[in-house]
């Protein structure tokens, strides 16, 4: 395991010093675009293209949309591929908002990047401890003896190891944790009985589900966050309650346009829109009623959900600081 850490932390190493070099050769506009001459003010904003179905879902309609104008912000949008590639455009200063999942929340500040948590969209979905439908495993103790594969440093690293615990087992020595670097990895590496059970997320875990390629073992939700950088917030104090109203805006449209919306999602991700609206349901929102039933804000359950990942990935070395993550939620 601490040549898993060691991986782990060069890794980050690696994209903090890609930031810097970014930074360096002054790519992209200013962290801090002037109010334009319509009166809007600027903002830049990347979203996953793939991987978390809302938060993708989410950009992709602020792409197709006037929800961010009508809100007062000359929003410039782009998709990417990774959180690894959103967390460098954040700490370069090439983005100043990104739509992300817990965990990069907390290494971003737990290697020193200063950023603000400015809302959540809620649940993204399950995230699973899964073995093959033809394993004889039928529950986390049956694992005693066996490997367990997860992404170290990511959302599902500390749920890999807190199940093995619940379960009464030790990592490290009834059952071995190991780092594999990507989720299509993960899944080869379950299909080729190289491990014993792997930690998957949706869409990819609903799709196994529905496969009949799984039995899940145990589950928990993986929630979504809008990450801003300090340095923008600071500047734009006002541009904070703006995005977050876009926010509501757009999830309320999302949740009264889901055949539209996961159409589009399909398009770009190749994404069955059927599988998008069944993964989506499980979010709150995408249920709403009225944009009064919406939710965007950081709960107090999920304020304690993220202390307990800054102190796990502090713990296992993953990074440098142990994140104050209470001083750097900023809601208004």
């Amino acid at each position: 395991m601490k040549k898993n850490v060691a991986t782990v932390v060069a890794m980050v190493s690696v994209f903090l010093l890609l930031a810097l070099f970014l930074k360096a050769r002054g790519n992209g506009e200013p962290a801090n675009p002037q109010e334009n001459v319509t009166g809007l003010a600027g903002i830049r904003m990347a979203y996953p293209s793939a991987g978390t179905m809302i938060s993708g879902q989410v950009g992709l309609t602020l792409q197709k949309t006037d929800i961010l104008k009508e809100n007062g912000l000359d929003a410039v949008i782009t998709p990417m591929s990774t959180g690894k590639e959103m967390k460098t455009a954040l700490t370069a200063d090439q983005v100043d908002v990104i739509l992300t999942s817990e965990s990069n929340f907390l290494v971003l500040l737990g290697s020193g990047f200063e950023c603000y948590g400015v809302a959540s969209l809620g649940s993204d979905g399950k995230m699973a401890l899964v073995v093959d439908k033809n394993s004889p495993i039928g529950s986390v103790a049956d694992l005693r003896g066996g490997k367990v594969a997860t992404l170290f440093g990511t959302s599902v690293h500390k749920p890999a190891v807190e199940w093995v615990k619940d379960a009464g087992l030790t990592p490290g020595e009834d059952v071995e944790v190991v780092n594999i670097g990507s989720g299509s990895a993960l899944r080869s590496a379950l299909a080729s009985n190289s491990v014993d059970a792997i930690v998957d997320w949706d869409p990819y875990l609903t799709s196994g589900i529905n496969g009949g390629s799984y039995k899940v073992l145990a589950e928990s939700d993986l929630d979504l966050i809008a990450v801003m950088s300090k340095q923008y917030a600071d500047q734009n104090p006002e541009s904070i309650a703006r995005f977050r109203n876009s926010l509501r805006e757009v999830a309320f449209y999302m949740s009264q346009n889901k055949g539209e919306v996961a159409g589009w999602y399909g398009e770009m991700s190749q994404m069955d829109p059927n599988l998008t609206m069944q993964v989506s349901g499980r979010n709150s929102n995408y249920n709403a009623a009225s944009i009064e039933d919406v939710d965007v804000s950081i709960s107090e359950a999920f304020t304690e959900k993220l202390v307990g990942i800054g102190d796990f990935l502090y713990t296992e070395g993953l990074i440098e600081n142990r994140p104050d993550v209470r001083a750097n939620i900023k809601q208004q």
